[in-house]
């Protein structure tokens, strides 16, 4: 399994120190990352990619746009997606989860309302 990410890094002054710094931090995400496959395989687990979305939360206007691969294909990004019952959106709002709330519970409150202003039930 190979995974490409695409990063851009600021550019800085050139010093060695901050060139240092990089290569480090690249060479331990690589180690990182090849430490989590091999366990993972050991495991069983493999990586669905058709089911695997990215998603970049950000308070800025402009959402970036991010290129990870996994073995050559690219990871879709998504601006909001459900995550254990809960709407989680790129802007990090709660407006949409809010309102998909309220009309869940107008929605059943509807189909129970009979239930719940009959005066008659026991």
């Amino acid at each position: 399994m190979k995974i490409n990410i695409k990063l851009k890094i600021p550019r800085r002054k050139s010093t060695k120190a901050a060139k240092y710094d990089v290569s480090q931090l690249k060479n331990e995400e690589l180690q990182r990352k090849y430490a989590v496959e091999e366990e993972s395989e050991k495991c069983g687990l493999f990586t669905n990619i058709r089911k695997t979305k990215i998603m970049v939360s950000s308070r800025e206007k402009v959402i970036p746009q991010i290129d990870i691969k996994i073995d050559g294909e690219r990871v879709e990004q998504v601006a909001n997606f459900t995550y254990l019952g809960h709407w989680i959106t790129e802007d990090g709002r709660s407006d949409q989860e809010v309102n998909r709330r309220i009309g869940k519970a107008k929605h059943t409150f509807s189909r129970m309302s009979k239930l719940l202003t009959n005066r008659s039930a026991e």
